[in-house]
């Protein structure tokens, strides 16, 4: 500062002055992301700092949104303007945001910038996912759940089965391929006397411009198939019951063993069949119920 009189002026004086430190006035601006189209499928993200600062930035918060939800929220470990965003799902609108922090505080979050995540193979199908039971005596039923995340349009599914004798000697292994409209299929299987093993794994195909982006293959599943040789009647031949009022002649089984399916709870338990109706509607019922039970006079 300098003072001016009539006799002129005197000799300047400078004092400096510190401002009390405070949350940044503004927050950073110029925010770039530039995507890769192709693997690994990195996202990068940029920024310039905050023009009024308030202070020392110590770091920042990135805040990636799906629609209005928060998906991600990351403090970067220091000061830089730069961070490569990780575990986003494909083919996905979102956008971003950035604030600046200091000892007092957080800006504002910046102006959103708004991104598209390329098209890539869809997640895994989980083992709880993937279903295969008996359907009829000779045919299994597979079914399975979309894939989540898809990371794209589901083109197709695949279809890998092995079927094997009860020593596990492999007869045959086949691929198939099922509409992105279905999750189910209907396996055929040739029967010749014995128990087969069907092994069934399954896998979602994406696709953009022409290219097939395979997911892995979900865990193998397993069924039983043509005859259970755990899961059997057996027969009592007829014989005179006295019940204290009168005799009866009846015939009986016993339904033994357990069920590979939903019907499991049904049949797993032993029922005596002691009376002609008991015979044809309790035990042939559990038959029923167990459409890969055989019968063993």
């Amino acid at each position: 500062m300098t003072a001016v009189t009539r006799a002129g002026s005197g000799h300047p004086t400078v004092r400096h002055v510190t401002t009390l430190e405070s949350k940044p006035d503004d927050p950073p601006h110029g925010l770039k992301v530039k995507v890769s189209q192709s693997s690994p499928f990195q996202t990068n993200l940029s920024w310039a700092p905050s023009p009024t600062p308030n202070g020392v930035i110590t770091k920042y918060a990135v805040i990636v949104r799906d629609r209005a939800k928060i998906v991600q929220e990351i403090l970067t470990d220091d000061a830089g303007q730069f961070m490569v965003l990780q575990n986003l799902d494909g083919y996905k609108n979102y956008t971003v945001t950035v604030t600046a922090i200091n000892k007092m505080g957080a800006s504002k979050e910046s102006r959103p910038i708004s991104f598209q995540t390329p098209i890539r193979a869809a997640a895994k199908i989980g083992a709880e996912e993937l279903r295969v039971e008996p359907y009829k005596a000779k045919e299994a039923m597979i079914k399975w759940s979309r894939p989540s995340p898809p990371n794209g349009p589901i083109t197709m599914y695949v279809t890998e089965y092995v079927i094997r004798e009860k020593d596990e000697t492999v007869i045959s292994v086949k691929n198939d391929t099922v509409s992105a409209t279905k999750t189910m299929m209907i396996l055929q299987i040739e029967c010749s006397g014995d128990s087969r093993l069907v092994d069934v794994r399954v896998r979602a195909v994406t696709t953009v411009r022409g290219q097939r982006f395979l997911a892995d293959f979900s865990e193998w599943r397993r069924a039983i198939m043509c005859r259970d040789p755990g899961i059997h009647f057996i027969y009592i031949p007829p014989a005179n019951i006295n019940d204290g009022n009168s005799q009866h002649r009846t015939g009986a089984q016993i339904c033994t063993g357990a069920a590979p399916h939903s019907a499991r709870h049904r049949c797993s338990r032993r029922r005596l069949c002691t009376a002609a109706s008991n015979l044809s509607n309790l035990c042939f019922r559990c038959l029923c119920q167990c459409p890969l039970l055989h019968f063993s006079p």
